[in-house]
């Protein structure tokens, strides 16, 4: 999957990368930088929006923040990924992100970062999501972690064929 990530704490750059090891990850500090990736290319998976940048805290939401962002994917519907995640701690600037963007996407996450960070189920059941919006793309079959262990399981046992799966 091809991840755009707004978020300017280094440790938090840590972070995604160990959670999202294995996916191809750009990841930003400005607004102005990722406008410019998003603009670049189409095909990106998922994005996921800080809004306090430059390391401010809880500010309000204008230009240089990821409401910009958000604001800017709102006019621009050719450029939205499949799957955007505001992830700010900044609970009205991560609400704001979400109004202006509610229209105009197909799936968005309300998940403070905290949530990402802290918890090693959250950031399976994000790569899970990842793996089954892939798949989906690609046309082919999606499963979730639990189906492909117990196909593996039962392809060693000489068990039953999965053939008839459905297409999440």
């Amino acid at each position: 999957m091809n991840i755009l990530v707004l978020e300017d704490d280094p440790e938090r750059h840590r972070h995604f990368r160990r959670g999202l090891f294995g996916h191809s990850l750009t990841i930003v500090e400005k607004a102005e930088e990722a406008i410019a990736h998003l603009q670049r290319t189409k095909s990106w998976d998922a994005v996921f929006l800080d809004h306090d940048l430059g390391g401010e805290t809880y500010v309000a939401s204008g230009p240089g923040t990821g409401y910009e962002v958000a604001c800017w994917l709102e006019e621009n519907p050719l450029h939205l990924p499949t799957l955007v995640i505001c992830h700010s701690l900044n609970y009205a600037g991560r609400e704001k992100m979400l109004r202006a963007l509610e229209s105009a996407f197909r799936r968005s996450r309300r998940s403070p970062y905290g949530y990402l960070h802290n918890s090693p189920l959250v950031w399976m059941r994000l790569n899970s999501i990842l793996e089954m919006l892939e798949a989906r793309s690609r046309g082919g079959k999606s499963f979730t972690r639990e189906e492909k262990d117990e196909e593996e399981r039962e392809e060693r046992e000489g068990g039953e064929d999965h053939s008839n799966y459905l297409d999440l």
